[in-house]
């Protein structure tokens, strides 16, 4: 991983122009985001069926059982921002299987970076259940650009213009390597309208550009995408499945991952971000949101952040609140 600082990322992440790996934002603007206090989403667009999505959207008051674990998370958001390794930060716990959960900094906003792949792969997916042989569709790939250059974390692997590869082979390099050359492809394939509509059945705010400078969701709104995925209720169950098992195949280890004990099986997507204020200050946003498979308790995890610190330090952060979550769950939470 690179030492560079988010601040001596700036250059190379603001040639991406996609909000992928990096991103722009103007802070102070908070649009409206639907949904966030019904008791439950249904998918619109039929006549005579309301497919359930999610059930208790309304994250309301966090749970009295919880509320050593919610202690334990603030105590480490407070001591990082006194060390000035963050600026501030926004965490979404849910055990998966009583619904119980804890919001810290439920007001936040931030710009999802490269959390937008889940979206688009979920999309694409569900395109394909109505368009079989649409993963297969190969064609071969033109352009110069390197969306990857100067990102604060490269891709492992990617694709190679020139080269052809089917839309199930590029979702891969998406997804396990966060690679942004295979998201552009996807994404103009797809198209912009079609995208936004994942955002708007799940009644959330989507800008209606991937060149948003906006900060626009927080840790609870996208912690939907995996709530769908785990009910499998946007996605046939086979299709949920294989896009979890996907996810827990991420190469980045060093923010949740690195918080549980070793061989924990964690489906969880990262984003990591250079932001651009309008003042001409720089601040970075780095994220981590998924599913921790804890034996007896699965539960959700998603933690989004800002700073102006070097990446190792601010994952180092998100390790730590991932640690206490576990501990929590491990040892008092039965």
């Amino acid at each position: 991983m690179s030492k560079a600082t988010f601040l001596t990322i700036t250059g190379g992440v603001f040639m991406l122009g996609l909000g992928l790996l990096g991103g722009w934002f103007f802070w102070g603007k908070e649009p409206a985001v639907s949904g966030q206090n019904e008791q439950a989403l249904r998918l619109q667009g039929y006549q005579f069926v309301s497919p359930l999505l999610v059930c208790n959207t309304n994250f309301g008051d966090d749970s009295p059982q919880l509320s050593q674990l919610e202690t334990a998370i603030e105590e480490v958001v407070a001591t990082s921002k006194e060390n000035k390794v963050i600026t501030n930060a926004a965490v979404y716990f849910r055990d998966l299987n009583t619904g119980r959960e804890v919001v810290v900094g439920a007001n936040e906003r931030f710009f999802p970076a490269s959390l937008k792949k889940i979206p688009l792969m979920m999309k694409v997916y569900k395109e394909a259940e109505q368009n079989p042989g649409l993963l297969a569709k190969k064609a071969v790939l033109s352009g110069d650009v390197d969306f990857n250059a100067n990102v604060a974390v490269p891709p492992k692997q990617a694709p190679q213009y020139g080269k052809e590869y089917s839309q199930e082979e590029l979702i891969e390099y998406m997804i396990k390597y966060s690679d942004n050359i295979s998201f552009q492809v996807l994404i103009n394939e797809l198209g912009n309208e079609k995208f936004n509509k994942v955002f708007t059945d799940l009644q959330l705010f989507y800008p209606d550009t991937v060149v948003s400078i906006d900060d626009y969701i927080t840790p609870f709104q996208f912690s939907l995408f995996f709530r769908t995925l785990y009910n499998a209720t946007y996605l046939s169950a086979p299709t949920s499945e294989k896009a979890l098992k996907l996810l827990s195949e991420t190469e980045f280890n060093d923010g949740i991952v690195a918080g549980v004990p070793k061989g924990t099986q964690v489906a969880h997507k990262f984003g990591v971000g250079v932001v651009n204020q309008q003042d001409g200050t720089a601040r970075g946003e780095l994220h981590d949101c998924g599913i921790v498979y804890h034996g007896s308790h699965p539960y959700l995890l998603c933690v989004m952040t800002k700073s102006e610190a070097a990446i190792e330090k601010v994952a180092g952060v998100i390790s730590r609140i991932s640690t206490v979550v576990y501990k929590e769950v491990e040892e008092n939470y039965q």
